[in-house]
């Protein structure tokens, strides 16, 4: 027994022994279509297409089809921020205003959220409190610059903002890309005419722009029906990626989309895209594209090669470089841990520990040469167990009941272990 401990017993001391492990787990949504405020694990959404992540830590979900605001909390409370959940439009406080189709949100230096209004061919702006007002927009589906209370959007989908607080907004059924700044609307890219032509910004054609997102002083477009990945920059249309529809990895110029709708940056200009009809999440980095989750329609959590997704559509990123990912057909939040703890050091100074086996699928095993206090939890932060390990005593821990996936072991403080179940 000693010698197959000795083989297949993981044995943890005061080393680095993981590289960064890039996780997939559900933050909130029981996978059910409907309506349900509260915990995270029991609440409900119908279609989310867009999400946005504050600086605290507060994920908010435009619910498109229950026509809500809603908002998560990092305790993993689920909450409606504003929409009485009646198709519509009203603008005024929390319970009594009204949403057509929310396609997108961003959020500003105050915490003021703006949303695109679909159907209501409008920009709204939800104070923190939840109270609404209309941003920009007439209502009329149409296009016209000009004075925000005159603009005219037709099916606004993706947003973005800048440092200054500029929103920008990709105009849907006007094939445009517009700005809105000092209580204006301007067109700074698209002539209007479904196309697809590079070159100067305001002679350039683009196919559903779905998407915009602003990174350094370039803006990266997704052109939804040319399956492309669009820059502007310097009054420039340039394509970055994608050719024929389909799936392929590889170079910028080979890799091809199906349908993408949203994207998002990240610190190192990454991009990371909602590649929906392929049911993965890419990243353009370089000159490459990759998946870095999903492949057929499903759902699955665990680890992002294995994770599953359903026509993927909003995409957000916290200040540590997590994702958020609106699983519309899924009927789920989820979360792609990018920096976990499992990249750090495995810190049993001094002591062994034995963790037997690993993966696991229905218990393991814990052997301490001391006494440990540890939690049990998973790759979101929720608890899971608490473990009162005693020194020299051989202790098993029941997982039968858990998920696959990745869970960590910790004490709190300086010492952590991958728990894989199977």
């Amino acid at each position: 027994m000693k010698k197959v401990y000795a083989v297949i017993a993981l044995v943890i001391l005061y080393s680095q022994i993981f590289s960064q492990v890039i996780t997939v787990s559900t933050l909130a949504g029981n996978g059910t279509e409907g309506y349900a405020d509260g915990n995270v694990n029991s609440a409900m959404f119908n279609r989310p297409a867009g999400v946005a992540v504050d600086d605290t830590g507060n994920v908010y979900v435009a619910d498109t089809g229950n026509y809500r605001l809603r908002k998560i909390t990092p305790s993993g409370d689920v909450s409606t921020l504003a929409g009485d959940g009646t198709q519509g439009f009203a603008d005024g406080s929390p319970n009594n205003v009204k949403f057509n189709g929310i396609g997108d949100l961003v959020i500003d230096n105050f915490g003021n959220i703006y949303a695109s209004d679909f159907y209501n061919n409008r920009i709204r702006k939800v104070s923190p409190s939840g109270d609404v007002s209309t941003f920009a927009g007439s209502g009329i589906a149409g296009f016209a610059d000009g004075n925000n209370a005159t603009a005219q959007f037709k099916n606004p989908v993706g947003l973005a903002i800048d440092k200054e607080g500029i929103v920008y907004v990709a105009d849907q059924n006007n094939n445009r890309i517009r700005r809105i700044t000092g209580g204006q609307v301007t067109t700074i890219a698209g002539d209007g005419a479904a196309g697809y032509i590079d070159g100067n910004a305001l002679s350039s054609r683009f196919d559903y722009p779905t998407d915009i997102e602003v990174v350094g002083q370039d803006l990266y477009v997704v052109d939804n029906w040319n399956n492309k990945i669009r820059k502007i920059s310097s009054g420039q249309v340039s394509t970055i990626s994608g050719s024929n529809y389909g799936f392929a990895d590889g170079t910028l110029a080979n890799a091809k989309f199906y349908n993408p709708l949203k994207l998002v940056s990240n610190k190192s200009f990454d991009l990371f895209i909602t590649d929906t009809m392929n049911n993965r999440i890419r990243k353009i980095s370089g000159n490459q594209v990759s998946t870095l989750s999903g492949s057929i329609v499903g759902f699955e959590d665990g680890n992002v090669g294995n994770a599953k997704f359903y026509s993927p559509n909003g995409i957000a990123i916290d200040n540590q470089g997590n994702l958020y990912i609106a699983d519309a057909g899924n009927n789920r939040i989820r979360k792609i841990m990018m920096n976990s703890i499992l990249s750090t050091k495995e810190l049993m100074k001094n002591k062994e520990m034995i963790i037997y086996p690993n993966p696991a699928k229905n218990e393991f095993s814990l052997q301490s040469l001391t006494n440990e206090l540890l939690l049990l939890m998973d790759t979101s932060g929720r608890k899971i167990q608490n473990i009162n390990l005693k020194a020299g005593k051989l202790q098993n821990v029941d997982i039968s009941s858990l998920s696959k996936g990745v869970y960590i072991l910790t004490d709190g403080k300086t010492k952590s272990a991958k728990i894989i179940k199977e």
